[in-house]
């Protein structure tokens, strides 16, 4: 009998837009470990997480609609990459995360993408991996 799990064709989605099948591959090729990142492409927001001076430590998901990385020196501030209109309610929606330790969400009314203008819902959750360790906060779009 073979120990190759098979392969479903689950679609995961590009930066382009478009959307190719998830396989298993050798680094990873438990079908839990499949369903857990298909279902992540799929169904979790844009995400970051961030230290408690908003410093970049991971990122997740389709976020060049909400950041601008731009050529050049890189940073880690978040708030340097965000897109015009949503700067301000990211700064404040963290911040009051930061203050009360709770989750908040923030909408920005007036984010400009190319040409149009959106609105988009901030959302922020404080975490901490145990009892001692320094906060992190999750930021999603």
């Amino acid at each position: 009998a073979s120990t190759t799990p098979p392969e479903f064709p689950v679609a995961r989605a590009r930066r382009d837009g478009a959307s190719r099948p998830a396989r298993a591959t050798e680094e990873s090729s438990s079908l839990p470990e499949l369903a857990r990142r298909a279902m992540l492409a799929a169904f979790a927001p844009a995400s970051v997480l961030i230290d408690r001076k908003r410093r970049l430590v991971y990122l997740h998901g389709a976020l060049r609609q909400y950041l601008d990385f731009p050529s050049g020196e890189l940073t880690s501030d978040l708030l340097a990459l965000a897109l015009p209109g949503l700067r301000a309610r990211l700064r404040v929606a963290i911040q009051a995360a930061v203050d009360t330790g709770e989750h908040v969400e923030m909408l920005a009314p007036r984010v400009q993408r190319g040409e149009e203008s959106v609105a988009v819902l901030v959302s922020v959750h404080p975490l901490r991996a145990d009892e001692g360790s320094a906060p992190h906060f999750l930021v999603s779009f």
